[in-house]
């Protein structure tokens, strides 16, 4: 049975608590120790920095969605409705993709005069 999203979330938050103590531990060099694992020194300062001021909770993984977005549509505006909109006539889009439609397009003839009929 896979592991669940929480733990390997857990497994990775272990990963770099790993880095980070391989660091202070073991080399006592930051550049050797990020070489070894294949990251990089501002990857390395990141999850130092969050564990210092949050601890192991701060080495989980956090989403990348950004926090806002300055070209959104407003909520309320989003939530409004206008009804069902009707066409100004009976007919759906203009004369000439309403034959491309029906298969009146003029490079569409010419095409089926050189190939027979379409299927």
């Amino acid at each position: 049975m896979p592991p669940s999203l929480q733990q390997q979330q857990d497994r990775q938050a272990q990963h770099r608590l790993a880095v980070l103590r391989h660091a202070e531990e073991v080399t006592g060099n930051v550049s050797q120790t990020c070489r070894y694992y294949g990251i990089s020194r501002n990857c390395f300062y990141k999850w130092q920095r969050r564990y210092q001021d949050e601890g192991f909770e701060g080495l989980l993984d956090r989403s990348s969605k950004p926090h806002h977005c300055p070209h959104a549509t407003e909520a309320d505006v989003v939530n409004k409705s206008p009804g069902p909109v009707e066409p100004a006539s009976g007919k759906r889009g203009c004369a000439r993709h309403r034959g491309n439609r029906r298969g009146r397009h003029p490079g569409l003839r010419a095409f089926q005069s050189q190939r027979g009929p379409l299927p």
